[in-house]
């Protein structure tokens, strides 16, 4: 499993947690308030800790 979070230009301070299998198809997402928060969801229910994030701008 792949996990990614996007935010989108003007849907900002949004962020979507994507859940993507190993090939990066889509399988489900969330919607959270902020980056920050979509980030404590992946470690809440997948372990990922921040330095683990490849962060790009």
């Amino acid at each position: 499993m792949v996990l990614r979070i996007v935010q989108y230009d003007g849907d900002e301070p949004q962020a979507y947690l994507f859940y993507c299998d190993d090939s990066g198809e889509e399988m489900t997402d969330t919607v959270h308030d902020s980056v920050a928060d979509a980030m404590e969801q992946a470690t809440a229910e997948f372990g990922v800790q921040r330095h683990y994030w490849n962060l790009r701008q």
